[in-house]
């Protein structure tokens, strides 16, 4: 029977070092089909399995069990992401023992098997399904740098939702897969990278300097061999499109570099792309994106540069999860950002300068919450709305706990001090007297002190 107790995080369960402890069943898919059919699929003491449950008033009842191979991965410590788009099930898992099969698979369609130029030892993320393709985001050994020695890339691929596989021997393959690296990085003449990914948000639709754009927040860090640190980057979705747009990167041999593919050497139509019947694509166009599915470009962090960064011993993030534009008493609007650490810790940071510009990065660190004293790592984030109140749900190995998004009252008793907190959500309300949350302060916005930005505000009597 699976063990509905155990955590739904893609990410793999550190610590797991007795036997006993991995033969559990942990959950890895998790995915709602109709109103009223959920599929789950569990590691199974390293068989996996999936089963279609129907969820009635009062119970659920198993209606199909079946092997969860390719669905699910063996091994608990192997990361996995799975998502369920427009009636279909897509999941980046490992499909052997071993954990040596890596794919991202559709039935019936998957990469190229034991194929390093498609996954190459790959670590998944995320899953996120937007329009005509679903995203995946993971970290891999760069197969463009085995020349030059191994380092591990940050990735973000996609596939066709509509695509029906290639003609022929290509039956069983995607005719769209295509990936690209995600550049985290600090700019300069020899930028400091932060290459391994570790979670990301859902798509954030908000105003940066007053021009709409639809944002996806991602947590990097340093290799764990080399300086410790840890960052938060932005990535537009019309930048990542824009990347798959753009040239394909690729070698003539193992022993030669790789370079930007010349556009005439690009068949028509154009590989990796929505087509309406993909069975019906000439073999040159399949051909081309079994060999060519890295992109030459990587996908720019949206503001140039990291929001938030950390370099230390003390902790790593390890996850991210966003309250989305919450507007302040001014007017201005933020995404406020919980940040996830291995010891045990929830950061509260957001951009400063995103109201005002789509190019300035002023970090603000709000808060720092130790959510769990046992200094674990916390494992997945949740922002929680409901008409009454606003929860943090926050996820380690064996706890669930939920915390309020602020504390506005709690931390600040005075004008000054409210306001220096920088906290989108609290203002200072003049007549109650009171650092607060509440709602009244968009109707009432002249009633109400805050100033994300400086943190001060000349209005404050203690000065």
């Amino acid at each position: 029977m699976f063990k509905w107790s155990q955590a739904l995080s893609s990410r793999p369960t550190k610590g797991l070092r007795k036997l006993g402890a991995e033969c559990q069943n942990y959950i890895r898919v998790l995915a709602r089909k109709s109103e009223d059919i959920i599929l789950v699929c569990g590691t199974n003491a390293f068989k996996p399995m999936c089963r279609n449950y129907k969820q009635t008033p009062s119970d659920y009842i198993v209606i199909k069990e079946q092997s969860g191979e390719g669905l699910c991965p063996y091994d608990p410590n192997h990361n996995s992401t799975a998502i369920y788009a427009d009636g279909d099930l897509y999941v980046a898992t490992v499909a052997q023992f071993s954990g040596a099969d890596p794919l991202i698979y559709r039935e019936p369609l998957r990469t190229e098997q034991f194929n390093f130029e498609h996954l190459n030892a790959p670590s998944f993320v995320s899953s996120i399904h937007h329009g005509d393709y679903v995203y995946f985001f993971f970290r891999e050994t760069a197969v463009e740098y085995i020349n030059c020695g191994k380092a591990v890339y940050s990735r973000v691929a996609r596939v066709c939702t509509k695509d029906k596989g290639g003609p022929h021997k290509f039956r069983n393959r995607w005719t769209s897969f295509l990936k690209a690296r995600l550049n985290c990085s600090l700019p300069g003449e020899f930028p400091f990278y932060f290459n391994e990914i570790q979670s990301t948000s859902h798509i954030v639709d908000g105003l940066y300097g007053g021009k709409p754009a639809q944002l996806i927040y991602a947590v990097f860090t340093t290799p764990t061999n080399s300086i410790s640190g840890s960052a938060v980057c932005a990535f537009r979705l019309e930048d990542i499109l824009k990347t798959f747009d753009g040239a394909f990167k690729g070698h003539e041999d193992v022993n030669f570099n790789w370079l930007p593919v010349q556009n005439s050497k690009v068949p028509e139509p154009r590989p990796g792309q929505c087509v309406n019947d993909s069975r019906t694509l000439p073999e040159q166009t399949v051909n081309f994106i079994k060999n060519h599915n890295l992109m030459d470009q990587s996908v720019p962090a949206f503001w140039g540069k990291p929001i938030v960064i950390y370099t230390g011993f003390k902790y790593r993030y390890t996850h991210i999860a966003v309250d989305p534009q919450i507007e302040t008493a001014n007017g201005e609007k933020f995404d406020v950002l919980f940040i996830g650490t291995d010891n045990g810790k929830v950061i509260k940071a957001l951009n400063g300068g995103s109201d005002g510009s789509a190019h300035r990065v002023i970090p603000i660190i709000v808060e720092e919450m130790l959510v769990f004293p046992q200094r674990v790592p916390i494992s997945n984030l949740l922002v929680y709305h409901t008409m009454n109140e606003a929860k943090l749900v926050v996820v380690s190995q064996d706890e669930i706990l939920t915390i309020p998004l602020h504390s506005c009252g709690k931390l600040a008793r005075t004008c000054s001090t409210c306001v220096a907190l920088r906290d989108p959500y609290c203002a200072w309300d003049m007549n109650q007297r009171v650092c607060t949350s509440s709602k009244q302060r968009i109707l009432k916005s002249d009633k109400f002190v805050q100033n994300v930005v400086d943190g001060w505000d000349a209005r404050c009597p203690e000065g």
